[in-house]
């Protein structure tokens, strides 16, 4: 995600591909990467936080998960932007693949908690529900950098539409499934275009609205009343994205964040560390205090 704004020019600071389509007076554009980068961990630790230790259906969890639903699309165009903008692929590609290694039992843990899994890991003495088949969103966006490569790279079109759908398909056991791969393509080709942004997000909003009906159903097709909760929760997610739209119009192309060596390590290696390390002490917490013995 890093790479989003690894280039800039030593002018003006100005992201030196693509850059921001929407119709916003230059003046206004005041939001960095990194800003950006910290409203979608913010977003994603309320929106966590709500799913352990809010009363379900609440206003408060609602309004949560409704701000929550704001991460999923910023994380989708940090990967369009730095495909555009990486200097080595294979170790962007690789760098995503190691943190959803590593994010794999936290996700595994929480996905289990908030939507009941067939196995159980005890800890700290309580018996917490895991889902094993649960893929946490970097291994979803891992696949949407992948998806963005093959449309860019592949110049057969059958060959190009066939690897895309694969992947697209391969993220169904990741979080968000079958939406991030259209939503990084969606952002990619909208780079150039005005309100190219807004256009994107109102497809990945309908897109994910649409494709939550059959895979949910296809996970709780034994219970009805699962469905229809489920189904609920996400559409409200789902329309925070729309929330975004503002956020990426005030957008500036610029990294943003320190600029010293050691902060320039911090910016690119925090927001990949936070992801983890964030669901696990959210787990442990839970485990300490909520987990029935």
């Amino acid at each position: 995600m890093d790479e989003a704004v690894a280039r800039e020019n030593t002018a003006g600071g100005e992201a030196p591909c693509g850059g921001n389509p929407e119709n916003t007076p230059k003046k206004y554009k005041v939001l960095s990467g990194s800003v950006l980068k910290y409203i979608a961990i913010a977003a994603m630790l309320l929106d966590h936080t709500a799913f352990f230790f809010m009363p379900s259906g609440s206003v408060v969890w609602q309004i949560s998960i409704l701000i929550g639903g704001m991460t999923m699309p910023i994380m989708c165009f940090f990967i369009a932007e730095g495909y555009a903008r990486t200097r080595n692929f294979n170790r962007y590609l690789l760098r995503l693949a190691l943190f959803a290694a590593v994010s794999y039992l936290p996700f595994a843990l929480m996905y289990g908690i908030a939507n009941g899994g067939g196995h159980t890991l005890t800890l700290f003495g309580r018996k917490l529900p895991v889902e094993w088949r649960a893929l946490s969103i970097i291994y979803s966006l891992a696949l949407g950098l992948l998806a963005v490569k093959a449309y860019d790279k592949i110049n057969n079109v059958v060959l190009r539409d066939l690897a895309v759908i694969a992947v697209v398909l391969l993220s169904v056991l990741g979080d968000w499934p079958m939406a991030v791969p259209p939503a990084c393509l969606l952002f990619y080709t909208s780079r150039k275009r005005k309100y190219g942004y807004a256009h994107a997000l109102i497809c990945i909003t309908l897109l994910t609205t649409l494709l939550y009906v059959p895979y949910t159903y296809w996970y709780f097709w034994y219970d009805f009343k699962r469905i229809f909760e489920v189904l609920s929760e996400n559409w409200i997610s789902t329309a925070g994205a729309l929330l975004v739209i503002p956020l990426l119009s005030l957008y500036n192309g610029r990294r943003g964040g320190f600029e010293s060596k050691a902060g320039r390590a911090f910016n690119k290696w925090f927001f990949y560390i936070f992801y983890p390390l964030h669901i696990t002490v959210l787990i442990v917490i839970y485990a300490l205090t909520v987990a029935p013995v």
